[in-house]
This record gives structure tokens, C-alpha cells and sequence, in this order.
């Protein structure tokens, strides 16, 4: 479905563009940005359509939670403004604006506000991360060797697994946790607060204790070569090896001592 905002949105706003200084076309793409988004966010239907581009594939009865987001955001004069800065104007492609380019960049931003957000946050959603890896593990478990692999969380395969698993939650948990992502990107566009920081000897301290909680943990299992093997992308490793590095990499967070757990969720969450 295509955006029913675009061809003759832009063709009103850019039909003197020829007589425009090069001031005064900024000027004038960026208006059009900005009346872009915020005619997409007071149409249900429009945002709906950004949905399938947005999240993936998501289940008919939860597109309007999702939609929500888009609404919210487009709605927000600074998301505009931001996005502008960084992408520029929607040029001649309104639907690839509000949709690709508008969700790599929240993606963007969502991925370094996190840091922003209170600690009790950075722990949900790292909580969620674990939940979705277990739902992976007990439904998908092929798709296991991918998740720890992939260099790209956002990636097509990644984003159906999500959405899938996103399916799979009652309407509230899915709402609280694309809430996160809001502040997330709200934090980071508006540059407060600033982000939480910790000294590099408590991330020292943080990655010493994990790395050590694991290397034990791996040890102590009867499996430990086939662990390893997963650990380390091994041909010879199978899809339940990677399944078990998976989840023993994430529920070990839970069972280290304080200050070093916070510490770690940080360091997990915000990919340091």
C-alpha cells in the first residue's frame, strides 16, 4: 500500500522551486519535511501503511499499537526537525522518507538515547532481549546461529523474528516496551538527559566479571566444547549449541553481583 501523502504533497510544494535562492529552498524542504509528517500523523490510515516498513511483518489486530509510535513521533515538530538535519528533505520520494529513511534513522537514534534512559529501563529492555531469545530458542531454534552472528540487529531476518515474538506478547507489554524505544529516541533527539556514564574501570570491572561468569558457567556444563565451538561460529557447531550460548549469555546478567550487574546491562545495552 502506498503513502497517500506524497506526489501531490511535494509537486504543491516544490512547484516554484526553480525561482528559490539556495536559502530559501531549505527553507521550503524543509516545510515540506515537516508537513509530511505531520499529515502522516493525523491519518490513521497512512501511519498504519508505514507499519509492514517500520517493524515487519506484525499481526493485522496489533497494527494500530505500532502505528501509535509512528503517530507519536511524526507529530513532534523536534523528530521533524532532527530528521531533517539529518536526512535532509523528502525530495521527490515521500514514501521512501517517511518510511526507510525515517526508520534508520530512529533505529539510529533509539540505539544511542538508550544510554540516556534510567538504569531500571536499560534492565527492561535487556529483559526483553531474553525473553525474545528464549522465544527463538523454543520456536525457532535455526534461527539461533543468526542472532548471535549477525552484525545487523535491524537486519530483514532479525526484524521478522521480532515481529513475530512482538506477536506474541499481550497488547500492554508490547506498548511498555515500544515505550522505551519512544524515550529512547526523544532522549536522543533532544539531547537530554545525558547519557548515563560509568568510569572505565567500572566497565573494566564490568566486563572482567561477566567474561569470567561465562567462562565458568561453560566450563561447568558437560557440553563445554560444543559450547565453545558455538562461541566461536564453528561450522561443527549445531543449531542447540547455539541456542544454549544464547541464552546462558544473557540470564547469567541476572546472577551477578551488584554494582557489576548494572554495569553489565549497560554495557549489553547500549553495545559497548
Amino acid at each position: 500500500m502506498r503513502l497517500r501523502l506524497g506526489s501531490a504533497l511535494l509537486a504543491g510544494a516544490f512547484a516554484a522551486s526553480t525561482l528559490l535562492t539556495p536559502a530559501a529552498w531549505a527553507q521550503d524542504e524543509r516545510a515540506a519535511a515537516t508537513e509530511l509528517l505531520a499529515g502522516i500523523a493525523a491519518d490513521k490510515a497512512a501511519a498504519a501503511a508505514l507499519v509492514p516498513v517500520w517493524f515487519g511483518p506484525v499481526a493485522d489486530e496489533r497494527v494500530g499499537v505500532y502505528a501509535g509510535m509512528i503517530i507519536q513521533l511524526f507529530r513532534d515538530p523536534a523528530f521533524a526537525a532532527w530528521l531533517f538535519a539529518a536526512e535532509g528533505g523528502p525530495g521527490a520520494d515521500a514514501d521512501a522518507y517517511a518510511g526507510l529513511i525515517a526508520r534508520v534513522a530512529a533505529e539510529e537514534a533509539l540505539d544511542a538515547g538508550i544510554a540516556r534512559l534510567p538504569l531500571t529501563d536499560e534492565a527492561a529492555y535487556l529483559a526483553t532481549a531474553t525473553a525474545f531469545a528464549t522465544w527463538v530458542a523454543g520456536n525457532v531454534p535455526d534461527a539461533c546461529r543468526h542472532i548471535i552472528t549477525t552484525d545487523d540487529p535491524n537486519d530483514e531476518r532479525s526484524r521478522a523474528l521480532q515481529a513475530e515474538y512482538q506477536n506474541t506478547l499481550p497488547r500492554e507489554a508490547l506498548a511498555a516496551y515500544l515505550d522505551v524505544g519512544y524515550r529512547a529516541i526523544l532522549a536522543e533527539i533532544n539531547d537530554v538527559p545525558a547519557a548515563v556514564t560509568f568510569t572505565e574501570t567500572e566497565l573494566g570491572r564490568a566486563n572482567e566479571t561477566y567474561r569470567a561468569a561465562i567462562e565458568a558457567a561453560v566450563l561447568a556444563r558437560p557440553n563445554a566444547e560444543a559450547l565453545v565451538a558455538a562461541a566461536n561460529d564453528r561450522a561443527d557447531a549445531t543449531d542447540a549449541d547455539f541456542c544454549e550460548v544464547m541464552l546462558l549469555t544473557l540470564t547469567l546478567v541476572d546472577v551477578l553481583p551488584q554494582p557489576e550487574r548494572d554495569w553489565t546491562v549497560h554495557l549489553i545495552v547500549t553495545q559497548q
